[in-house]
């Protein structure tokens, strides 16, 4: 049932758009929590680079008002105004123009956070500007390249992932997931006394798991139906102990938005066959 409902493209574009918006509704609820961070000095990147190196723009007063923390608590909350009407909004003259502006606020957001931000917040992006050319273009034809497109870069997020880690000892013998989930947990001493007595063999078998399951990324659209359920299953399962153990919860809802492009993909490709 699953399997024949993501068959459809308007179908996964509509889960897509979803998930999406719960990813930055999460976002800038975290943006407003942490308002307080975001000054005229505050997290921009190029407040990294020697002085010299800065354009005289950036350190105008109109920069500052308008990158400031009143900009960036307003910016915050026309997105989360905003997404009701582009999930809810059927007609394409108000689901487009509202997914445009969205576009523009996130990419304000971003500029002016990526320093707090993760590859969640990285791939959004990603995904608001496909989502925008392919409904521009509009069609039905628009709609499947960029659902091609959409799992090619969760295939390749996977595999680059997974190779980074299959490089490295420490992740193939579990000491760095075990460092990485005690680094995350600082400020929850239950879970933190909880990680430290598991013993290092269980991470290296999760860690070899994680391995392989990423790096298999490139076989999901030919795998046979059932253990690409298989794979999908450890992926959704993934990113839920990642959001819940790493407190990375906008990957829970980005990178499971994704997860219907591969059984689009693996119905076209086992078609093709």
């Amino acid at each position: 049932m699953i399997y024949n409902y993501f068959t459809y493209p308007p179908h996964i574009i509509k889960f897509l758009e979803i998930f999406l918006s719960l990813s930055l509704l999460l976002s800038s609820l975290q943006h407003l929590k942490n308002i307080h961070c975001f000054s005229p000095q505050g997290l921009l990147p190029w407040d990294l680079l020697k002085r010299k190196n800065i354009y005289v723009w950036f350190r105008s007063e109109r920069f500052k008002c308008f990158f400031g923390k009143r900009s960036m608590l307003l910016l915050n909350i026309i997105r989360i105004l905003l997404l009701p009407l582009y999930i809810l909004s059927e007609k394409e003259e108000f689901h487009f123009p509202t997914l445009v502006i969205l576009t523009l606020i996130t990419y304000m957001i971003y500029i002016r956070s990526s320093l707090m931000s993760n590859a969640a917040d990285q791939v959004n992006n990603i995904i608001l500007t496909g989502l925008v050319i392919s409904q521009s273009l509009t069609g039905y034809t628009s709609d499947k390249i960029i659902i091609y497109f959409f799992a090619l870069l969760l295939i390749v997020s996977y595999f680059t992932s997974g190779l980074l880690k299959a490089h490295e000892a420490n992740w193939r013998n579990g000491v760095y997931l075990k460092q990485v989930l005690i680094t995350r947990n600082f400020g929850n001493p239950i879970l933190l006394k909880s990680l430290n007595q598991v013993n290092l063999k269980v991470f290296k078998l999760l860690s070899q798991i994680i391995v392989i399951w990423q790096l298999s990324s490139f076989l999901t659209p030919i795998l046979p139906t059932a253990i690409l359920y298989c794979y999908l299953f450890v992926a959704l399962s993934f990113h839920l102990a990642t959001g819940l153990l790493m407190r990375l919860n906008g990957f829970i809802w980005t990178f499971t938005g994704l997860l219907p492009t591969l059984i689009y993909l693996h119905v076209n490709i086992s078609n093709f066959l």
